[in-house]
């Protein structure tokens, strides 16, 4: 276990939506008005390194790679996108010089569906961010395995009802690490 760095990294909130592509985009990006902004700035410390507010602000390639983030959290509101996808998809190429392209530091959150901010899963979220801001503090906790101990806990389910709610919110990245 280690101290927070300081200066805090800077985290980009981004979600790979096909969308913002279709509209000459990269990506969408959760500005400091955002419950995740919250969680990432108030919670864990780190620093959004997108400045402006809103939610879902489609973001050019040049923009995101002007923000310079050193950690991207991946959000899922817009559709599941795993972090290999922003790691090899030729359409995030433009995307790869990025410190947390290169060095791989970008993870997904589980599923949220728009429209449905309010929910159980918040601290799973925060798990998410904060296992991938700071890696070195977390180097012994076992995200896979907490997150069967929180479905079990929080539903009151069996081990496999918990592994099935894991599947379900995408979140089977979390076994291979």
């Amino acid at each position: 276990a280690g101290a927070r760095p300081d200066p805090p990294p800077r985290v980009l909130l981004l979600g790979l939506s096909p969308s913002s592509r279709k509209q000459g985009g990269a990506g969408n990006v959760m500005g400091g008005d955002t419950i995740e902004n919250y969680f990432l700035e108030d919670v864990l410390g780190a620093r959004n390194a997108f400045d402006g507010g809103g939610y879902f602000r489609t973001v050019s390639a040049e923009h995101l790679i002007a923000l310079a983030p050193e950690v991207i959290i991946l959000h899922t509101a817009s559709g599941y996108h795993p972090a290999l996808e922003l790691y090899e998809a030729p359409y995030y190429e433009m995307l790869r010089g990025l410190d947390a392209v290169r060095k791989r530091r970008a993870a997904a959150l589980p599923w949220s569906p728009c429209n449905c901010d309010k929910r159980l899963e918040y601290p799973i979220d925060v798990a998410v961010m904060a296992t991938t801001i700071y890696p070195e503090i977390f180097a012994d906790f076992d995200l896979g395995a907490w997150l069967l101990d929180f479905y079990r806990e929080v539903y009151g389910v069996d081990e496999e009802t918990a592994r099935g709610l894991k599947s379900a919110q995408w979140m089977d990245w979390v076994d291979g690490l």
